[in-house]
């Protein structure tokens, strides 16, 4: 899916839009398995130490904070 009059180097929810100026919709929440939320925080644990490598400490910081916010909301329904 590739939106008209899109600029090179577009991203975030711009990147997922068919046409400029499409309104986008978001769910009131976010449900992942047990795994896709591992997967999440170990791609964000991943990246973070990548951009602290690389002298990146801004962008890692932003990182770190997504990888708590996910790590936070984690629940479980069984005791």
């Amino acid at each position: 899916m590739v939106a008209k009059d899109r600029c090179p180097g577009d991203a975030g929810v711009n990147s997922l839009l068919r046409f400029k100026g499409e309104r986008v919709n978001f769910s009131t929440a976010v449900v992942l398995t047990k795994r896709e939320a591992f997967e999440a925080c170990e791609a964000c644990a991943e990246a973070e130490r990548a951009l602290l490598r690389t002298g990146r400490a801004a962008e890692a910081g932003r990182l770190a904070a997504l990888f708590e916010l996910i790590e936070a909301r984690l629940v479980s329904t069984t005791p």
